[in-house]
């Protein structure tokens, strides 16, 4: 892999960008919110990072159409939940919530990176498994993001997690979702 340095951007027409992890960090609040969830609806209390590992193994090993329902249905059925999985959305929707629209931003930097690249002429596109909804509240619900970066002007493309097939590890999904970007 070439580090940056090294890369000649101006043979570069794009720029790929992966919402969280990269350009911001939510992860820790859907950490929290199952923490809460579970402890609420099984009496169980969870280490967080125990919580992240087994998202991430459920996540790696599952390619259901609707990873967010299944995992929900996986969380009742390991803990033995009294919740529908309809249910289980909504409280972890409403236990982010206030987090997504008030206190998270970008990561240190990223709004200079992506208005840099775009006053350059890059081409910028968004591929993430991240839901409209939550990109919605991050371009109009979340006034600091959105004053950083006007998101739907800096991002020439967006792929979402309602635009692909397959999840993640099944690069062909993507793919296809992109078409032709020549």
């Amino acid at each position: 892999m070439k580090s940056l340095s090294n890369l000649n951007l101006l043979q570069k027409k794009y720029m790929i960008f992966d919402m969280d992890g990269t350009l911001i960090d939510s992860i820790g609040i859907w950490n929290v919110a199952d923490y809460k969830i579970i402890d609420k609806y099984a009496g169980v209390q969870i280490d967080l990072d125990l919580l992240q590992t087994d998202r991430e193994n459920f996540l790696e090993h599952h390619s259901n159409s609707d990873i967010y329902i299944a995992y929900c249905e996986y969380l009742i059925q390991k803990y033995d939940m009294n919740i529908s999985k309809e249910q289980l959305i909504q409280e972890r929707w409403a236990s982010v919530d206030y987090f997504l629209r008030n206190e998270l931003t970008y990561k240190s930097g990223v709004p200079e990176l992506l208005n840099l690249l775009k006053s350059m002429g890059f081409t910028i596109v968004l591929a993430t498994a991240t839901t409209q909804r939550q990109l919605d509240i991050y371009a109009e619900g979340n006034v600091c993001m959105s004053r950083d970066v006007p998101f739907y002007d800096i991002f020439d493309y967006v792929v979402r997690k309602e635009d692909v097939v397959h999840k993640k590890t099944t690069p062909r999904g993507l793919y296809a979702s992109f078409g032709t970007l020549s």
